[in-house]
């Protein structure tokens, strides 16, 4: 009788922790970033986001972010949907993250020579690789790389990174409520 309840107790906490990216799962989260590069060059980022699980490991939602730049004297709100692959490996803690995202952005920006302000906006793409590690069965630690993005600005331009070249890692929770 004993290790009937055991593998019923296994089973159950088995099936919690795989429901955690199961197809009708709502995600909720949030990440930050900091990058240093010469001095006086710096950037904080804040996003929030929210997903729903179209099927099971493909979540998709909604990203909010707010940047600053150099103190503050740049900002930017961006607002934009995402989409998220997850793919498990060994166990169902780990596993391998691929985002993919759209972004529509509001900057604020000071003229460093005539102190005025300057408003813009930009339109962008991306796609970034990642890990989460879901340290309970509600909660996954994420940690996403820079990846690839192409960025268009309002009044002309545009840019393309890879991130790749850097090193400024995001990290965040994400809160999932199973249905």
């Amino acid at each position: 009788m004993r290790k009937v309840i055991m593998v019923v107790i296994f089973g159950l906490l088995t099936s919690v922790s795989m429901a955690q990216t199961t197809s009708g799962t709502i995600a909720l989260g949030g990440g930050f970033r900091f990058t240093s590069n010469d001095p006086g060059t710096s950037s904080f980022s804040l996003n929030t986001s929210g997903g729903y699980f179209l099927k099971d490991n493909l979540m998709v939602g909604l990203d909010l972010s707010y940047s600053s730049f150099n103190d503050g004297d740049n900002t930017s709100l961006g607002l934009g949907p995402f989409i998220r692959y997850y793919k498990f490996i060994a166990d169902d803690k780990f596993a391998f993250t691929v985002d993919g995202g759209i972004a529509f952005t509001s900057d604020k920006d000071v003229d460093p020579f005539t102190g005025t302000e300057v408003s813009s906006s930009s339109f962008g793409l991306g796609v970034a690789p990642g890990f989460a590690y879901f340290f309970s069965p509600k909660w996954s630690l994420d940690f996403t790389l820079p990846g690839i993005s192409y960025i268009s600005y309002e009044g002309g331009g545009s840019s393309i990174s890879i991130g790749a070249s850097t090193f400024s890692p995001s990290l965040g929770f994400r809160y999932f409520i199973s249905k």
